[in-house]
């Protein structure tokens, strides 16, 4: 069995022929919802010169990323405590789901968030 090959995104050599590509690269990309790590890419845009990678969590299909970005996004400062509380336990027992999925070996310091546009989340913890 041979192992998928990683691209480098810095190095910008990767496929980039069609939208919906998806494909392994060194880097590693932390999602802001559920934490999990991945290095998956896929290719997302328009026309050839507009197509970019993103990364894709690899939980972004289940049941329980959609709840719990929806209970990420119901953070706010304006919330009375005990309900900041009962939420931050929701997204904690929630994110114990979580399992990271990185293929080939990957470069672990090469760590860094989801983009910003990919997901719209913030985490105050993650951030």
């Amino acid at each position: 069995m041979s192992e998928e090959k990683l691209y480098d995104l810095e190095a910008e050599d990767y496929p980039n022929e069609k939208v919906g590509t998806t494909f392994l690269i060194v880097q590693v990309f932390r999602c802001p919802v559920c934490l999990s790590r991945t290095n998956r890419m896929e290719t997302r845009g328009g026309h050839y010169h507009q197509r970019k990678p993103y990364p894709v969590c690899p939980h972004r299909e289940e049941d329980w990323h959609a709840l719990l970005r929806a209970k990420l996004q119901k953070q706010s400062p304006a919330h009375p405590a005990s309900y900041q509380a009962e939420l931050a336990s929701e997204i904690e027992t929630l994110r114990q789901n979580t399992v990271d999925q990185l293929i080939g070996k990957p470069d672990l310091s090469t760590e860094e968030p989801f983009p910003a546009t990919s997901l719209n989340i913030k985490d105050p913890k993650y951030d």
